[in-house]
């Protein structure tokens, strides 16, 4: 989806396409490539069984957006929030992911920034409330060989409640 998209009181059950050799490719229930956005409302779960708990919930490649009311289940991530769109004279670059609800997932909230494109910038996470998190509440991926490896800058974290994180990076 591409132009001001608006995703709204969605029930979607995320069954994962097949991949050749058991790749594991990083595929989302919502994702959007947009200037601006807003997500709210909607039901993400992943279907059962180990190849279709890799399903994400929403990816956001906008420049500005808001995630909110949202709640994920049996995701690999909840939330993946990337800058690989150059913003224009007239965007306000910014994201807010407020007051959502996670259970039963691997990551609550990833950032990709990619060193081509401008830093990931001014993302406010706030009132989500996240449990049975296995792997990581907030986790920045880094990963040298792809080129996902640009800076974050002005990133507020404040009143969350995450439980069961066993590892946070």
């Amino acid at each position: 989806l591409s132009s001001n998209t608006i995703i709204r009181n969605n029930v979607l059950v995320f069954k994962r396409a097949y991949i050749a050799n058991n790749r594991e490719y990083d595929v989302s229930a919502i994702y959007v490539t947009d200037h601006y956005h807003r997500i709210e409302g909607n039901r993400i779960t992943s279907a059962g069984g180990d190849f279709n708990k890799m399903g994400g919930g929403i990816e956001t490649h906008g420049v500005s957006g808001v995630v909110t009311n949202n709640v994920f289940d049996n995701c690999k991530v909840c939330i993946n929030v990337v800058n690989d769109i150059e913003p224009d004279e007239n965007d306000e670059v910014g994201r807010i992911i407020a007051s959502n609800t996670a259970s039963n997932c691997n990551n609550f909230v990833c950032f990709w920034s990619v060193t081509e494109f401008p830093t990931l910038r001014n993302v406010k996470i706030s009132d989500n409330i996240a449990t049975g998190i296995k792997l990581s509440a907030i986790r920045s991926t880094i990963d040298r060989n792809s080129g996902v490896n640009g800076d974050l800058e002005n990133i507020i974290i404040t009143n969350n409640f995450f439980e069961g994180v066993y590892n946070n990076y």
